[in-house]
C-alpha cells in the first residue's frame, strides 16, 4: 500500500492498481523493445491520468469546504469527503463533473503540444501519445455514461435528487441497469469482451444496489436507535447497548446497518475489557476489507498489545480526537497513556477531548489500576482532580492506587474525599426531586 500526499489531499494507492494497468497495456504481440517502452510508459500514465481526474474531484470538495481523501485501485480511482459537509445536489454535479473536466484538460494540453513540436514524434512516441489520449479523453468520455458508480451515474443522481428531494439513487439505478443491456450487447456485438465483462459487472452491482436500497429504506428506523446507543456507551451504559444492539440485528436487512451493530458490539466489549470477545465479534464485519485502517482496529490495538501504535494512528486522523464518538475517544485516551508519560498524554488528550470528557478521564485511570499501571493511575487522577474536577468515582481511583502504591496518607486522604463528595451528592438529590416536584 503507496500512502502520501499531494495537494494536501491524502492519496492511497493500491498495488492491484498498478497490475491491472499493466495487464490492460501488455502488447498483443511478442514483445520487442519498443513495445516494453510504450508498456512501461502507459503504466505510468494510467497512474498520473487517474490521480490526476481524482485531484479534479478533489479540488471540488475543497472548494466547498470539505476535506477529501483520494484512493487509487484495482478498477480506477474514488475520491471520498471524510468531513461533514452535506453538499446540495447542483454542487454534487460539478464535483462529478470535474473530475472529467480535468481528464479532458490534461488530454487537450498533450494533443497541443505534439502537435506544437517541430519534429514527428517516431512510432513509440505516437503510440505513447495516443495512449494518453485515449486514457484521458476515452476513458472520460466513458466515464460519463450514465451509470453508476461512474461520474455519469452520479450526475444523473444528483439531478433526479434536486427534483425528487433526494431520493435520486433508485432512478440512477435503474438507468445504470438499462444502460448496461445495451452497452454489453453493443460490446459482445463487436467482440468486445473484457469491456461487455467490465459494464456487465455494473449493471449487475446496480441491481444489487436496488435490492439493497429498499432494505434500507427499511432500515431507516434502526439507524437513530444505534446513533443513541453509541452515545450511551461513552457514559458507561455497555448493557443497555447491547440490549439496542440485539433488537437491531434482529430487525436489520441491509448490511451496512448490519456492519454498525457489529461495529458497536465490538466497542461495548471493548469498554467491558473484554478484548478477545471484541476482536471475534469485529471479524463479522463485512465491509472492512484487508489492509484498512477502521476506528475499531485502532481501538482493539489500543487495548491489546500495540497502544503506542494505536496512539500514532488516532493523533495521524485528519479530525480531532475530540470529535470522535465516546468509545473511541476513550480508546485513544487510553492508548496515550499506555505509551507516553500520563501527565503529557493527558495534556495532549485534553487539548483535543476539552472538560466535557471527564468520564473517560475517569475510565482510563480505573482501566490502568486494573491493568497494573498504578502510578500512571494516580498521576491521572491527581492531575484531574488538581484541575477542579470533583468526582468521586475518581477520587476512589486515587484512593486505590495510593493504597496499591504503599502511600497511606495520600490513600486516606482521597478516601475520604472519595466519601465527601459521594455524601454530597447523595444530599443533592431530595433538592433536586423537591424542585422538580415545585416546578411541576
Amino acid at each position: 500500500m503507496l500512502r502520501f500526499t499531494l495537494f494536501r489531499f491524502p492519496i492511497t494507492v493500491r498495488p492491484g492498481h498498478f497490475v491491472v494497468a499493466a495487464l490492460l497495456g501488455w502488447p498483443r504481440t511478442a514483445p520487442d523493445a519498443d513495445s516494453l517502452v510504450v508498456w512501461a510508459v502507459f503504466i505510468v500514465t494510467v497512474f498520473v491520468s487517474v490521480l490526476w481526474h481524482e485531484i479534479g474531484h478533489a479540488v471540488a470538495i475543497a472548494g466547498y469546504g470539505g476535506e477529501p481523501q483520494i484512493a487509487l485501485y484495482e478498477m480506477g480511482g474514488m475520491t471520498q469527503d471524510v468531513s461533514s459537509l452535506r453538499v446540495r445536489p447542483g454542487q454534487s454535479i460539478v464535483i462529478s463533473l470535474a473530475g472529467p473536466a480535468f481528464g479532458f484538460a490534461l488530454g487537450g494540453l498533450l494533443w497541443g503540444l505534439a502537435l506544437a513540436l517541430p519534429t514527428d514524434l517516431g512510432e513509440v512516441g505516437r503510440a505513447v501519445l495516443r495512449n494518453a489520449l485515449f486514457v484521458n479523453i476515452g476513458w472520460g468520455v466513458l466515464n460519463l455514461l450514465p451509470m453508476l458508480p461512474l461520474d455519469g451515474g452520479h450526475v444523473v443522481r444528483s439531478v433526479f435528487e434536486k427534483f425528487t428531494r433526494g431520493k435520486g439513487t433508485r432512478p440512477a439505478a435503474v438507468i445504470t441497469v438499462a444502460t448496461a443491456v445495451v452497452v454489453v450487447a453493443g460490446a459482445l456485438y463487436a467482440r468486445m469482451f473484457f469491456a461487455a465483462f467490465l459494464f456487465g459487472a455494473l449493471g449487475v452491482q446496480a441491481f444489487r444496489l436496488l435490492r439493497n436500497h429498499g432494505e434500507m429504506l427499511d432500515d431507516e428506523r434502526l439507524v437513530e436507535p444505534l446513533q443513541d446507543a453509541l452515545e450511551r456507551l461513552g457514559e458507561g451504559d455497555v448493557d443497555e447497548v447491547a440490549n439496542t444492539v440485539f433488537r437491531v440485528m434482529e430487525r436489520a436487512k441491509s448490511e451496512p446497518v448490519k456492519n454498525a451493530a457489529v461495529e458497536l458490539m465490538a466497542w461495548a466489549a471493548l469498554t467491558r475489557g473484554k478484548l478477545d470477545e471484541a476482536r471475534k465479534i469485529a471479524a463479522g464485519r463485512t465491509d472492512i476489507e484487508e489492509g484498512d485502517d477502521s476506528l475499531l482496529d485502532m481501538g482493539i490495538d489500543a487495548y491489546g498489545d500495540d497502544p503506542a501504535d494505536a496512539y500514532a494512528r488516532f493523533s495521524s486522523l485528519d479530525r480531532p480526537v475530540g470529535e470522535l464518538h465516546p468509545a473511541a475517544r476513550r480508546a485513544a485516551l487510553f492508548a496515550a497513556l499506555r505509551s507516553e508519560p500520563a501527565g503529557a498524554a493527558t495534556a495532549l488528550f485534553a487539548e483535543q477531548a476539552g472538560p466535557g470528557d471527564e468520564a473517560l478521564y475517569t475510565a482510563a485511570a480505573e482501566r490502568l489500576l486494573i491493568d497494573g499501571f498504578a502510578y500512571k493511575a494516580l498521576d491521572l487522577a491527581e492531575a484531574r482532580l488538581a484541575a477542579g474536577v470533583q468526582d468521586p468515582a475518581l477520587a476512589e481511583v486515587a484512593h486505590k492506587a495510593a493504597a496499591f502504591d504503599h502511600d497511606a496518607d495520600k490513600a486516606a486522604h482521597y478516601a475520604s474525599l472519595a466519601e465527601t463528595w459521594r455524601a454530597a451528592a447523595g444530599a443533592d438529590q431530595p433538592g433536586r426531586a423537591a424542585a422538580d416536584e415545585a416546578d411541576a
